[in-house]
């Protein structure tokens, strides 16, 4: 896995843009073995499935960086109510040990919402006015360790995942 990726300075506009783009890029790949079918399997309670994953770091920029921007439009209830992990304030949430029960939102239409959410990060980081360039770098920065978190998790769920084949 890539050691954690940080801008030099909070201000280095590339450089948390780059940060950013190759923290999304590595869940992704840590997800190259699976096919489409290993997307939903959830082999255990106590593990999420891949496609939740990828959704849920993304719901997780949506909901607490582009969202309050203005740059997000308001989030299907669903989507909120699926992709949400435990923050309570936030609503209500899909209990983690039923995440491999339900087979909306497809896998296809969580990788779109991922894309588009990249999309919108990135052009908010290259069009952030320079005196809030700072703050925003302290968010996106938040939300990569976040990723990074769920990409330890994405490791050894696809390890079981695949170990759990006959």
């Amino acid at each position: 896995m890539d050691a954690i990726l940080e801008p030099t300075t909070a201000t280095d506009r590339q450089a948390l843009l780059g940060a950013f783009r190759a923290v999304r890029a590595t869940s992704l790949r840590l997800c190259d073995p699976l096919t489409a079918e290993d997307y939903r399997i959830q082999t255990m309670p106590d593990v999420s499935p891949p496609w939740w994953n990828l959704g849920h770091t993304s719901w997780f920029f949506a909901r607490n960086i582009l969202a309050p921007e203005g740059l997000c439009e308001p989030l299907d209830e669903r989507l909120d109510y699926v992709l949400n992990s435990y923050y309570e304030s936030l609503g209500p949430r899909l209990p983690r040990a039923r995440r491999g029960l339900v087979t909306r939102p497809t896998t296809a239409e969580v990788l779109r919402f991922r894309a588009s959410v990249d999309e919108r990060m990135a052009q908010l980081i290259e069009r952030c006015p320079e005196e809030r360039l700072d703050d925003l770098a302290f968010l996106v920065t938040t939300g990569m360790h976040h990723e990074q978190q769920h990409q330890e998790l994405l490791t050894t769920e696809v390890k079981h995942i695949l170990g759990s084949n006959v």
